[in-house]
């Protein structure tokens, strides 16, 4: 029995010879009486292991170094270049350099000058779809990231990093061991 659907990843109509189905996100339980269904599909059997993962929690590539855990393997040799410190992609334009292509391919837009994030409030563009979404904070007001030491509250959590810095210089040095009763 052949199954016809639409793929919503890659926007295109295919058979079930050409699929690799997850059970998990079957929108409908008779799709395979050949009801025309909308799912994801994956072009290789590792891509949809990957994604199943997803839907388990399961992460088993641990980084040995600092305990963090990744779904697929390329995330986790990606990972692995922050702590070698490898930046083997450099952009053709400024020379600045990067651990992953992807991060690479996103800066290159800046160079671009391609900004097809707008903002409905005031109409300033962006680039990037997590820039607007921090640049919309400013019209609702909303402040989600809290300092602990204080309660004083951020629109964006590279604010709140800046201003954790002030309560580090506050606090005394208790690292160096010096018990000095003099």
């Amino acid at each position: 029995m052949e199954v016809k659907g639409y793929c919503q990843r890659f926007g295109y109509q295919h058979s079930s010879k050409y699929l690799l189905l997850c059970s998990t996100e079957k929108r409908n339980s008779q799709v395979w009486n050949n009801w025309r269904v909308s799912f994801n599909c994956f072009g290789q059997t590792k891509e949809l292991k990957a994604h199943q993962l997803s839907h388990t929690g399961e992460r088993p590539f641990c980084c040995s170094l600092c305990g963090k855990s990744f779904t697929k393997e390329s995330s986790y040799r990606n990972h692995q270049q922050i702590h070698t410190g490898e930046k083997p992609y450099s952009c053709s334009q400024c020379g600045k350099t990067f651990s992953n292509s992807g991060v690479l391919r996103t800066h290159e837009k800046i160079h671009s000058g391609v900004r097809p994030f707008g903002c409905t409030q005031c109409g300033k563009s962006f680039g990037r779809l997590g820039h607007l979404k921090a640049h919309q904070q400013i019209h609702t007001g909303e402040r989600p990231y809290t300092c602990q030491q204080c309660g004083k509250n951020f629109s964006q959590s590279g604010h709140l990093k800046a201003h954790e810095q002030i309560h580090k210089k506050e606090r005394p040095d208790l690292s160096s061991g010096s018990n000095d009763s003099s």
